[in-house]
């Protein structure tokens, strides 16, 4: 039988994430830049469910403060993008600056 699973929100990036945690014991230079590659997934993440209208948190990221708070940033980013980009003033060639975003 063939069965295609449906993907889970966050996996690779939580795979990603315990693996630069274990990367830890053994290198920690390495399990920085990891960690680090890790949180900027997170983060592309959080602006992709935007642009896709899923405002969830992925269950996967749920126990992790560091990866709730990137992929919320990348939520927050393409808010605030979403926001210029939809704003009269910012867009209209007249003005030199927005009143509200500057």
């Amino acid at each position: 039988m063939n069965r295609d699973l449906t993907p889970v929100r966050g996996l690779n990036i939580r795979i990603q994430w315990g693996m630069a945690r274990v990367m830890r014991v053994i290198d920690p230079v390495k399990a920085r830049s990891e960690e680090t590659d890790a949180l900027i997934e997170a983060q592309q993440a959080g602006y992709q469910d935007f642009g896709l209208g899923e405002f969830t948190l992925p269950h996967m990221f749920a126990d992790e403060p560091q990866l709730v708070k990137a992929w919320n940033a990348g939520v927050q980013f393409a808010a605030s993008c979403h926001e210029t980009e939809n704003c009269e003033f910012c867009q209209s060639e007249e003005s030199e600056c927005c009143p509200l975003h500057g």
